[in-house]
């Protein structure tokens, strides 16, 4: 099997890799005898992925896209409660390497990204100090060795209840008591927190754990854009926060409104909200949504438009009212 350096080809890399992980390189110990999610970006091959984690004896239970996954503060806190509610305790990433041509030992051409990590049961996913395996390689030549471990571990027999088809889990909502196509005028009446950007609970204002060079550079350019856009569009006060659904505290503080963001295809975004989806809407292209919580009574304002955009301080704006 090839296994290359972290992070050596393509401009995007896997979730893990995003991430400086110091625990000890090895299978996570409750792979073969506990539940584990699928975090996959390739909805054609989740049927192959099945296949050889079935083979192998991990008990996958529910595969989730990884874009709706990492799309922001409050889906990827619904994700990992959803995730604890079914008792997972391991992660499995999948994805394609991307910006590299040739084949692995086996002849295949199709080189793949495996990352096996145990779930923190929180929004952060995983804690850098965790157990993790990470291989790259074509997809039977990951599955082989995943088998290989399992006969290795003596855990052959312990997940016995596993399912022999692929379960595909998108349907999370954002928690909200209503949402409106309305810009929340009495906003402007006290100061505004805004959500910094995030990636799966971790932003430059608070993380567990040091940000790898690759993360830290893209929430910066992020936060930047964010800040800019609001600093040339939004003349009332506002403050930047690290955003962990503590909405207690932020009315302690005297604040009423959280402005948030998401990230996204469009049918994913409208059912985060519980809209209908029109046939025009189905898109793959990812897309910046902003919107306003108001923590106390847990109303969500989408602005007087459905203001999505490929860019950041565009769709800012159109929430805004400004594009």
């Amino acid at each position: 099997m090839w296994v290359f350096p972290t992070g050596l080809f393509g401009q995007r890399f896997s979730f893990v890799e995003d991430l400086r992980l110091t625990g000890d390189r090895s299978f996570p110990p409750s792979l073969f005898t506990d539940r584990s999610a699928v975090v996959f970006r390739d909805f054609e091959k989740i049927d192959i992925f099945h296949k050889g984690l079935f083979e192998a004896s991990v008990d996958a239970i529910v595969y989730l896209e990884e874009d709706e996954l990492l799309s922001g503060s409050e889906p990827t806190r619904a994700f990992a409660t959803w995730l604890s509610h079914r008792r997972v305790r391991n992660l499995i990433f999948i994805s394609p390497l991307e910006g590299i041509e040739g084949m692995d030992a086996d002849g295949e051409e199709d080189l793949w990204s495996l990352s096996l990590v145990g779930f923190s049961g929180r929004s952060s996913l995983l804690s850098s100090s965790s157990p993790y395996w990470h291989a790259k390689g074509s997809l039977s030549t990951l599955f082989s060795t995943l088998q290989h471990e399992m006969y290795e571990s003596g855990s052959r027999t312990e997940n016995m209840l596993i399912p022999h088809h692929p379960e595909y889990f998108g349907d999370i909502s954002i928690p909200r008591k209503k949402v409106s196509f309305l810009f929340p005028h009495n906003m402007r009446a006290s100061p505004l927190m805004v959500a910094a950007p995030v990636y799966a609970g971790r932003d430059l204002l608070n993380s567990p754990e040091p940000l790898s060079k690759s993360l830290e550079e893209k929430l910066q350019k992020q936060q930047k854009e964010l800040e800019e856009t609001l600093a040339n569009h939004y003349p009332y006060p506002y403050k930047l926060i690290s955003y962990t659904g503590q909405d207690e505290e932020i009315l302690g503080e005297g604040y009423q409104h959280v402005l948030l963001h998401v990230r996204g295809n469009t049918p994913f975004l409208k059912r985060l909200f519980n809209l209908s989806v029109e046939e025009q809407n189905k898109t793959d292209d990812l897309v910046y949504l902003f919107y306003v919580k108001h923590v106390l009574s847990k109303e969500v304002y989408l602005g007087d438009q459905w203001g999505v955009s490929d860019s950041l301080s565009v769709a800012l704006q159109k929430f805004l009212g400004q594009e």
